[in-house]
Order: C-alpha cells, then structure tokens, then sequence
C-alpha cells in the first residue's frame, strides 16, 4: 500500500483495509484522474514503481483505442457519482499490452466526490484464449462448408438429419435445406443394384461399430457416381448411440482409374483381349474343372512369322492394325471352345477346353494357318502372313500351368526352326534349345570373369522443358566371340534361372558408376544415371548393402544413382518390399518404377511403397494415338501427378507421341526420337546437344 500524497491521509485511512486485504491491483485517483494510491499488485501489474504512478494520469497509461472510453467512464464516476465497471487495455512499461476488466466507484465524503477508486483483474491470457477459440470456431466452421467432402450429422433415434456441409451440393446436386427437409434424402438416391449392400451394412452401425461403404448414388442430374462415405455412432454417458456422424467422398474419378488399371492389369489395350496374367488364372482355372471332368486341355502358343518386317517398313500403326484384326480372327475361330490372350508383341495364346481327341487340336491349329494366310487389307494394299504355333497338353504333357506355357512356347520355337507357317506338338527331346541355353550359360560365365565381351550402352533422358538431359539409363550389351550378338531377353533370364545374374547385376552397377565418376570430373553438369535391378537381384538378402557398398567404393553419390524395377517385384510380400525401398531411400538412392501399366499395376501398392517415378511402358506411347491409349496414357500421367511420382515415357520414336505427352504433362521423355543407346564416349556429345530443336 503505497499513499502517494501526505494529504491522502484521510482517504488512505478510510480504504487502507480495502487496498492491504485485497488480491487484486487497485488505485485511488483524485478528481482529476491523477493517481493517488497504487496497491503492490497493481505496481506488478503495470511494472511502475509507485514515484512513477504518482506522475501519471489515467490517460497516460490507456492505450489510444480506449481512451475516450475511459474519459466517459471516469466522468461519469467523479462528476455523477455511478459506479462503473468497463473494459479497458493498458500499457505495461515494458511496452506489452495488458487486457483489464475493472470496477471504479467514487469516493464521497460529506456529500463530496473527492476521488475515484477501483479494482481491476487481468483478462489479457483468458482474453486471447477466447479469441483462440473464435477464430478457431470460425476456422473449423469454414473447413466444414468449404472442403470437398461432405459432413453430416443426424439424430440416431428419431432417424433425422440435423447438420449437414455445404459441399452436399457439390457431391450430390441437392442443397442443404433439400437434405435436411427430407431425412431419407440421403438414403434414398442410392444406386438401386447397391441398396441391398448398403442397407445390409446398416445394422454394424446399430451395433455400435464404425462403417466405411463405397457405393453409388444418381445425383440430382440423373447421374450416377461412386462415393464414400464414413460413419461413426456417438454415444451418451449411458453408453447409448444418440447421433451418427458421417463423412462422404466424392470418388467417382478415383473409381475411375481404378476401373482403366483393373482393365490394364487384366487385359491387353491393343486388342482388348486378356492378357498374360489374365491367361494364367483363366489357365488355372479350367485345370481344375478338367481335373473334376476328366477332359483335356490344350495351349496353343501362336506367333505371327515376320511381323517385325512389317513393323519395321510400315510402322507400328499399321502393325497395330494388323494385330487386331489378327485378334479377331483368333477370336471368330475358337468362339466359346476356349479362350484367346495376348501375351505381347505378335505372340497370343489360346486355351482350347473339352479337348476329345489330339486330332481335334490339330485341326484347330491347321484352322488358325489358314486363316492367318487369309489377305489382310490395309488402304489399297493386300499382305499375307504366316504364322507359327507350338501346342501343350493337359495332362499328358504336364499337370503345372506355368509348365504347360513353358512347353508349348518351346514348341513354338521348334515350329519356327521348322520352316515356320506350321504347328508343333510338345515333347521332351527338344535337344537343341537345351544345347543353345547350355550355351549361353557357359559363355555367360565366362564373360562375367573376364568382362571383355560385355559391355553398356546409355539412353538420355530428355527434359523437354530444358531441352536438357537430365539422366541416363544404363543398358547391358553382350556380343559373344562365339555365339554372336544375344539379346538381354534371351540371357536374363538364364542369369536369374541360374544365379549368375547377382554378379552380373553388380559388374553393371560397378561399371556404370566409375564410368559416370569420370564424367563427372570432366563436366560442371552431372545427370543421374539409372540401372534396371532385376527381381533376384532385389529378393536378394544382400541387395542394399551390397549396393552402398559398390556404391562407397566406387565414391559414388547415390543422390545420382536411380534403380529400375519392374512392376512384377511389386506383387510380392508388400511389408518386406516396403522395408526394403525405405532403406534404398534412407541411403539416397531413388527407385523408378519400369514398364508401368503392362499387367501389375494396383493403387493400392502404390499408394504404399516409396517409388519415386513412373515409366510409362512404350507399348502404350507407341500406341498413343490408338483408340483408348489417349486415355490411359492421359490416366497414368494424371495418377502419378497426384500420387506425387515423377513420370518419364519411354520408347517415344515419333514427333506426334511426343506432343501427346506435352500436353498431358509429361515431360521426361526417353526414345529413339531423341537418340538410341550411345557408347560411353558418345555421351559427351549428347550433353552438348538442345535436344528439342536438335533430336538426334
């Protein structure tokens, strides 16, 4: 208690009780506003000492937006005599701003006002917590009628709904004031083949369980569309369900996609027919029946003879053209006896079901020749073409379906050594594809100690919006002293089959490292360089470990080095691959996802596993302006757009696909349009090169 004046004697004593007991900051102000007495609490609230209150005015301390306020205020207490209580804001010492509620009453005596005294609380924290709490109110009330999706509450009991977003409209064509006029609004626009699930489901609800249903609607256009929608039940104290929450999703385009990758997963986009994996099941399936039944099976693997010529002198577009009408062709012949796939390039393979008899697959495949060598008609010319097919039985050749494809491609390969436009039947003494394997694993071998016949070839990848390379893909080369050129389709394989693809893989890695180190050093500009990683390598125990360690020997930055990986690795055991993915990206190396679309493909996976681009497969660029591959391409792009994944089309060969890809958003490109597989020593070269006004 602080009197500030000796003549406040009196009125020190008249409210020494009132300024020594209470808790709260309180001042006595003569009639002019001038302070006269200051408790402790008050000098700690404004951090004045009492010498500099007993200079102050109580204008000198309000801040400007309260000072005519307070003028009033304090008037209508020294002039009138009211008590007055009021909100007001002060000015600390240190320059922070205190928020005060506070009550002034006048100090009368002998019928006098000689002064003013009050008590003021500390409101600043509880003020900006309320504050908080409004504009979080106003925030989460914005949320609510501005996000896409659309949120509902409705009265458990009485089956009514009382709350609903605005974004109702945008989902479903109706208005809040529609749904919450009619409660069974939002039941009755289910679509009428999905009701019986959805009404089903109702009853998880009742019980008290969280319900998440996919179903569609028909929208107050007559539209029908998928959406989501998550309901929760909301319990009382007693543990009764008073209220459903619920929140709706708008996934129509999600369904969508999903629906085009289902199809691409399943079914070849050229010809529409099933594809490889598709074939398998299908396969797998009709050995089941044909074990209950006692019937045979037949499978045909077919494959057109010189189709690359006419790819290769009249272009894939006609060569498309002609697979189709291949397709259709295969497809009238066997009718409802079987089942015909495309498995890729001119190969198709067809089931025959309920076989009686050998001769009865022997005139199917004589039936197949003579069609084939029927004239396909293209603008004003005519072609003909032979085709060969290799055939596989069920049982008597073997009771496996992955075996039963094995055997019939081994027969189509002895059709083909045959003189082609024939069919053979499977045997075992198939000696001399099993000389030609023996053959490759021994040079094979041997290449890999001595690494003279090996060698990489590097395909850019081309920045079209810099003109600029932006990476290279490595690719492995082998042309042997005695076997000639092979192909990497004919000797991966036998690398996996035989363990000699880890050390294979490696020598690739090991190579393309040092030689790209080189590079490096003699170029300011340093594109990331990418190397296929084939399934044993990745299943491999050792496979990230091994490759930090070539990578730290070969001083290597791995924010440079990328790894391929088919799509076929991705449907294995998902935790495990998911791991080892995280590791590669905890040690800096990201991970493309190669040839995507060709029959794997699942949201679901990729939604999980940390891959950072998207290859688009050629099969789909090249046939880029086909009917539907527009689309899907356009659906890829957009996918990854979202899922957040680079994206890079390859096997682009022509000016049109492209454009196509510029103008869906791709702008990764790899292709013979900008330049085939170089040397090492060519790279510089290309480094050098604009590659939009300057295409190799």
């Amino acid at each position: 208690m602080h009197p500030i004046y000796d003549d406040s004697t009196t009125l020190f004593a008249i409210y020494k009780s009132l300024f020594e007991s209470n808790p709260d900051p309180c001042y006595a102000m003569d009639i002019n506003g001038k302070f006269i007495i200051i408790n402790d609490m008050a000098m700690e609230l404004a951090g004045y000492t009492d010498e500099e209150f007993s200079k102050f005015y109580f204008s000198d301390i309000v801040t400007e937006e309260y000072k005519e306020h307070m003028i009033e205020a304090f008037t209508d207490v020294s002039m009138n005599g009211n008590i007055k209580s009021f909100d007001v804001a002060i000015k600390h010492k240190s320059g922070n701003i205190i928020e005060l509620y506070g009550t002034s009453v006048p100090v009368i005596v002998e019928n006098k006002i000689i002064g003013v005294v009050g008590i003021v609380k500390d409101m600043t924290e509880k003020n900006q917590m309320q504050r908080e709490l409004e504009n979080t109110k106003i925030e989460l009330e914005n949320v609510f009628n501005n996000i896409d999706v659309c949120v509902w509450s409705s009265d458990f009991e009485k089956q009514e709904l009382f709350q609903i977003s605005s974004a109702c409209k945008k989902i479903f064509g109706y208005s809040q004031e529609d749904f919450l006029q009619n409660s069974n609004l939002l039941m009755g626009i289910i679509y009428p083949e999905d009701r019986e699930r959805v009404d089903a489901m109702q009853q998880k609800l009742a019980e008290g369980q969280t319900l998440y249903l996919e179903y569609r609607i028909i929208d107050a256009q007559q539209n029908i569309k998928w959406i989501s929608n998550f309901t929760t039940p909301i319990f009382n104290d007693t543990g009764d369900i008073v209220r459903l929450n619920g929140v709706v999703a708008d996934i129509q385009q999600r369904r969508m996609a999903e629906e085009q990758l289902e199809f691409m997963a399943f079914n070849d986009e050229l010809t529409k027919l099933p594809n490889r994996r598709r074939f398998e099941q299908l396969l797998n399936e009709s050995i089941l029946n044909a074990k209950e039944t006692g019937s045979k099976l037949a499978v045909l693997y077919f494959d057109l003879d010189q189709f690359k010529w006419i790819n290769d002198t009249l272009g894939h577009t006609i060569g498309d053209n002609v697979l189709r009408i291949i397709a259709k062709r295969l497809s009238s012949i066997i009718g409802n006896e079987g089942i015909v796939s495309r498995v890729g390039g001119d190969e198709f393979i067809i089931l025959l079901q309920n076989i009686k008899e050998l001769n009865h697959v022997k005139i199917f495949a004589q039936r197949i020749n003579d069609e084939i060598l029927q004239p396909i008609h293209l603008g004003v010319r005519s072609y003909e073409l032979t085709a060969s097919i290799g055939i596989s039985m069920f049982p008597d050749d073997t009771g496996d379906a992955e075996k039963l494809i094995i055997f019939a491609d081994q027969a189509l390969n002895a059709a083909k050594k045959d003189g082609k436009n024939t069919y053979k039947m499977y045997h075992t003494d198939f000696s001399e594809d099993i000389v030609r394997k023996l053959d490759i694993l021994q040079a094979l071998r041997q290449a890999i100690k001595t690494n003279d016949a090996l060698n990489l070839h590097y395909q850019p990848i081309i920045d079209t919006c810099s003109a600029g390379i932006v990476g290279f893909e490595a690719l492995l080369r082998w042309n042997d002293p005695t076997l000639g050129y092979i192909s990497p389709a004919e000797f991966i394989p036998i690398a996996e089959e035989s363990g000699l693809i880890l050390p294979l893989g490696e020598w690739v890695i090991r190579t393309a490292c040092t030689k790209f180190n080189e590079l490096y050093k003699n170029s300011e500009f340093k594109p990331y360089l990418s190397v296929n990683v084939s399934t044993r390598q990745f299943e491999n125990e050792q496979c990230v470990e091994r490759l930090k360690q070539i990578l730290e020997e070969a001083n290597f930055n791995p924010k440079l080095f990328k790894i391929e990986l088919t799509e076929s690795i991705m449907m294995k055991d998902a935790e495990k691959i998911v791991k080892k993915l995280n590791r590669l990206r905890k040690l800096g190396v990201d991970v493309f996802l190669d040839d995507f679309g060709t029959g794997y493909s699942s949201l679901s996976y990729l939604g999980i596993l940390p891959i950072e681009t998207l290859k688009i497969d050629q099969s789909f660029v090249q046939n880029i302006n086909g009917a539907g591959q527009e689309a899907i391409v356009r659906t890829i792009i957009s996918m990854a757009a979202s899922l957040e994944k680079g994206i890079i089309a390859e096997g682009v060969e022509e000016e049109s696909q492209l454009e196509y890809l510029k103008r869906f958003g791709c702008h990764h490109i790899q292709g013979y349009l900008f330049s085939k597989p170089v040397s090492f020593e060519e790279i510089p070269a290309l480094l050098k090169k604009r590659f939009i006004n300057d295409k190799i």
